[in-house]
């Protein structure tokens, strides 16, 4: 079964995300730089927040 295509795309991202997570922690925001790599994936949809209607 292959992985789907944003999946494949975050994991390739893991590197520079996990070299970011001390600076993440204490700043409780993504740097810059790691939001443009995740946007210029695709993934940047997946950073917004779903609202869910009641």
């Amino acid at each position: 079964m292959s992985e789907s295509e944003p999946l494949r795309r975050a994991r390739a991202l893991a590197a520079q995300i996990a070299a970011c997570a001390d600076r993440i922690e204490a700043e409780r925001r993504l740097p810059e730089p790691l939001l443009g790599a995740l946007i210029d994936a695709g993934l940047g949809t997946a950073l917004v927040a779903r609202v869910r209607r009641q």
